[in-house]
C-alpha cells in the first residue's frame, strides 16, 4: 500500500470510519448508564496524549511505518518479535469485528442465513479492498464519511420528538471507580486501536499531517461516538439503554414522523456496514503486511486472500454466542488490547527518542569536529 500518496483528508477519513466502526453498532461504555456519554469525553482526554506518542514515534523516523521502525530500533529478530505481535492483534482485532457485524446483520436482518455465509462475504469484499490498497480504501472513505455523517445527524433530528432531558440524570450515578473503568475500556475501544495505522501511515509528507489526521479524526469520531450515544440515552434512557445489544438501531426504528419518515434503521444498517468494512480491511491489511515482512514475502497480495478466509471462518466460532462477545468486549479486551495500544508503544516511544538523541548527539560532535578541522588559508594579494 502506498501510504506515502495520501493526503491529510485521506487519513482523516480513514480515521474517522475506523473509529465509528463496531462501536456505533455495539456502543462503548454502556455499563455506566446514564453516565456513558461523560465516560466518552473523559476518554477522548485520555485519548489525546497518547496519539501524541504515537505521533512523536512517526515523527522520528519520518517516511517509515512501524514495520521499518521496529526493526531499526529493537534489531532483526526482536523487531520481527514485535511486528508479530502486533500481527496477531490485528487479525484477532480484525476477527472480532466481522462477528460483532455477522451478529448484527444476523439478528436485525438476516435471521434465517447462516453467519458463515456472512461472514465470508464480509470478508471477500474485505479481501478486495486491501488488494487494491490504501489509496483507493482512503477515496472510498472520503466519500462514505460525509454520508454517514449527514444520515447520523439526520437520525438525531429525527429522534428529537422522543427525546427526554431527565434521562440523562442523576449525573456521575455510577460512581468514581466504574465510571474510570468504562473511561478506560472506551479509550481501548475504539480509540487505542488506531495504533495499528502506525502500520499503515508514515510521516514526513507535505501533504499529509501526521497530527492533524489523528486529533481531526479524534474530534469528528469522538463527536459521532458521542452525539450517537447520546441520542440513544434521550430516547432509551440509561434502562433500555443498557439492555439492547444495538441501540442504535433500536433508537433507529422508534422514529415516525408523519407516517412518511420511518422503517430507517434498514438504511441505518447499510450505513454502517460501510464503516466496518474499512475497519475489517485495516486489520486485515496490518496481518498480511506484518506477515508478509516476518518472511519476507515480495507482495503482501499473495497471502491477502488466505488470512481473510481464515478470518471469517475463525470468526464463527470465537465466541460460543452473543452474550459471551458482549462480555469479552466489555470485561476482557480493555485488559488484552492494553499491551498492544499503550505499555508497548510505550517502549517504542521511550527507545525511539533515546536513540534519537544519541544519534543527534553523534552528528553534532561529528559536525563539530569537521568544523574544527577547517583550516583558515590566508588569502595574499598584490
Amino acid at each position: 500500500m502506498n501510504s506515502e500518496l495520501l493526503k491529510t483528508k485521506h487519513g482523516v477519513s480513514l480515521l474517522v470510519m475506523f473509529l465509528m466502526g463496531s462501536s456505533i453498532v455495539i456502543g462503548t461504555a454502556s455499563d455506566v448508564k446514564q453516565d456513558a456519554w461523560e465516560a466518552i469525553i473523559l476518554s477522548a482526554l485520555f485519548t489525546a496524549p497518547v496519539f501524541l506518542m504515537y505521533c512523536r514515534i512517526m515523527d522520528n523516523h519520518k517516511g517509515k511505518t512501524m514495520l521499518e521502525i521496529l526493526p531499526e530500533l529493537f534489531g532483526s529478530i526482536a523487531g520481527k518479535v514485535m511486528i508479530g505481535l502486533y500481527v496477531l492483534y490485528a487479525l484477532h482485532l480484525g476477527i472480532l469485528v466481522v462477528r460483532n457485524f455477522t451478529e448484527f446483520i444476523q439478528i436485525v436482518s438476516l435471521p434465517e442465513t447462516p453467519m458463515r455465509v456472512v461472514a465470508l462475504v464480509f470478508s471477500i469484499v474485505c479481501i478486495y479492498a486491501v488488494k487494491t490498497g490504501t489509496f483507493v480504501l482512503s477515496r472510498f472513505a472520503v466519500f462514505t464519511v460525509p454520508i454517514v455523517l449527514a444520515f447520523m445527524i439526520l437520525m438525531t433530528l429525527f429522534s428529537m420528538p422522543d427525546m427526554h432531558l431527565s434521562n440523562l440524570k442523576p449525573y456521575f450515578a455510577s460512581g468514581w471507580i466504574p465510571m474510570l473503568r468504562n473511561t478506560y475500556g472506551a479509550f481501548s475501544f475504539p480509540f487505542g486501536e488506531t495504533v495499528l495505522f502506525l502500520f499503515v501511515f508514515r510521516a514526513g509528507n507535505e501533504y499529509f499531517k501526521l497530527k492533524r489526521v489523528y486529533f481531526y479524526a479524534l474530534f469528528i469520531g469522538c463527536g459521532a461516538i458521542l452525539m450517537a450515544t447520546l441520542r440513544n440515552l434521550l430516547v432509551l434512557g440509561s434502562g433500555l439503554f443498557g439492555s439492547y445489544h444495538f441501540s442504535s438501531y433500536v433508537t433507529a426504528g422508534l422514529i415516525d414522523i408523519g407516517d412518511i419518515v420511518q422503517r430507517i434503521e434498514i438504511l441505518l444498517s447499510i450505513v454502517l456496514i460501510f464503516t466496518g468494512l474499512i475497519k475489517i480491511s485495516i486489520c486485515l491489511y496490518v496481518a498480511v503486511a506484518g506477515l508478509s515482512k516476518i518472511f519476507n514475502i515480495t507482495d503482501y497480495k499473495t497471502i491477502t486472500a488466505p488470512v481473510g478466509i481464515f478470518a471469517a471462518i475463525y470468526s464463527y466460532v470465537v465466541y460460543g454466542n452473543t452474550q459471551e462477545m458482549f462480555f469479552w468486549a466489555a470485561y476482557v479486551y480493555p485488559y488484552y488490547a492494553m499491551p498492544f495500544q499503550l505499555l508497548i508503544p510505550l517502549v517504542i516511544w521511550i527507545t525511539s527518542e533515546i536513540k534519537t538523541k544519541i544519534e543527534k548527539n553523534k552528528m553534532g560532535k561529528t559536525e563539530k569536529i569537521r568544523t574544527d578541522d577547517i583550516k583558515v588559508v590566508p588569502v595574499i594579494t598584490q
